[in-house]
């Protein structure tokens, strides 16, 4: 099993990155055979549909990458360093879970050590993040600039994250880190323009749909 697939543009290329790091659903027999079955039969924190959410992304000129192993086996958004991402008391799934987000242990037996957490780093997330900067510097190069989409899923009621259901739509900034000012401004406008009304500090959007503005990698 390859570690990513790539999909690459049909139409002139744009520098647009899309990353899709939980869709995969794979496991190595050696490491399902030790999962608890019920769990690995239908891996509940997978962002499901990534890869049918955004199947326009071709026709737009914008690459994807999308993973093919289960965020269960390495999680391919998170720190190598095992720096955990938060720090407001919710269930927090590591480098290699040990639980889910509900803080279900995921293992029967034998759950992973740091040996094998190092091993699957090598593995399965150097793979990926080496060639997800490879995609980078190449648009970078051709375009001068470059814009990394990091596209997930969630379902709408995690109560080990929190215990309010989640808005429609999350779009995560890393407190104005993640891009330009500019950029991020855009991702707000361009909803704005749209027959909802947009409010401050929590972005709710009516009738149908919300945004909320977090710092969140789900």
């Amino acid at each position: 099993m390859e570690i990513y697939n790539i999909t690459k543009p049909s139409e002139n290329r744009v520098p647009i990155l899309i990353s899709s790091p939980h869709s995969g659903t794979y496991f190595p027999p050696q490491i399902r055979a030790r999962l608890k079955p019920e769990l690995a039969a239908a891996p509940d924190d997978t962002d499901w549909f990534i890869d049918t959410l955004y199947d326009f992304a071709p026709e737009m000129g914008i690459t994807m990458i999308t993973a093919n192993y289960s965020r269960w086996v390495i999680d391919l958004n998170r720190d190598p360093k095992q720096q955990p991402l938060y720090t407001d008391g919710r269930v927090i799934t590591g480098l290699v879970p040990l639980t889910d987000f509900n803080g279900l242990p995921l293992y029967d037996h034998d759950a992973p050590g740091e040996a094998e957490i190092e091993e699957r780093v090598g593995k399965y997330f150097v793979p990926y993040h080496q060639k997800l900067n490879s995609l980078l510097g190449e648009l970078h190069e051709e375009f001068g600039k470059v814009l990394l989409w990091d596209a997930h899923s969630i379902r709408k009621f995690v109560p080990g994250i929190s215990h309010e259901p989640f808005p429609d739509l999350i779009l995560g900034d890393n407190e104005l880190n993640s891009a330009s000012s500019a950029v991020i401004a855009s991702a707000f406008d361009a909803l704005e323009k749209g027959d909802y009304v947009l409010q401050h500090v929590i972005f709710l959007l009516t009738p149908k749909q919300y945004v909320s503005r977090v710092d969140q990698n789900c």
